[in-house]
């Protein structure tokens, strides 16, 4: 199979970057950029109260839904003893208008405003349910298995993190769904262990892309 070279900019915007005729019969490979079809941020905060780690992972659904917070994970001292805050931030694309086979697929997280506190995140697969920014979503990670997609990495400074996908996302994603659900997800939650420092965030406000390259 022919080698395609990506640069950084190649990573953003929507459209196809190349078209690549592969010999032996093996047709054509084409590589486009996805952004996403929507984007939510599913999360508890420290005003809502829950003491339980556990709880907090487990919820079937999250009382605050959004477009714009971030990834984060926190224990926070108050009045009565510690509260919990974790956020999931969960992204939709259309597949089902990407022809012939998907032979690699590839997530970005594109970083702001990280703490300087670093911290690891995923990306798993959470469904071909479309999102609707309604609180029984933030769950969704869950109900599908979970499933990673990728191998974890540190979010540590603001800049573009690359997740490869692997097969379990490959068979989904040639299902060619209209919407291909995938969730970034922080350590403390897919682990899950509560964070040991106290008052400490540990956040990254998050855009997640794909990248996928199919054989037509």
């Amino acid at each position: 199979m022919a080698t395609q070279k990506l640069f950084p900019a190649d990573l953003y915007g929507q459209g196809i970057l190349n078209t690549i005729e592969l010999g032996g019969g093996g047709g054509t490979e084409t590589t486009v950029n996805l952004s996403t079809s929507n984007q939510y941020t599913y999360y508890f905060v420290g005003s809502d109260g829950q003491t339980d780690w556990n709880t907090v992972v487990n919820a079937a659904s999250s009382p605050n839904v959004d477009t714009t917070n971030p990834l984060w994970a926190a224990v926070l001292t108050g009045r009565g003893g510690n509260v919990y805050i974790n956020s999931r931030v969960m992204g939709e694309f259309r597949l089902d208008n990407i022809p012939g086979t998907i032979t690699a697929v590839t997530a970005s997280i594109a970083t702001a405003e990280t703490s300087e506190v670093a911290f690891d995140a995923n990306i798993y697969g959470a469904g071909t349910t479309g999102l609707t920014g309604v609180g029984g979503e933030y769950s969704y990670y869950i109900d599908a298995d979970p499933t990673p997609f990728s191998t974890a990495q540190t979010i540590s400074a603001d800049t573009s993190y690359n997740y490869i996908l692997n097969s379990s996302a490959l068979t989904v994603a040639n299902t060619k769904p209209t919407a291909f659900v995938i969730a970034a997800i922080h350590d403390f939650d897919y682990t899950p262990t509560a964070p040991t420092v106290l008052d400490q965030l540990y956040t990254s406000n998050i855009i997640l892309r794909l990248r996928v390259t199919y054989v037509s």
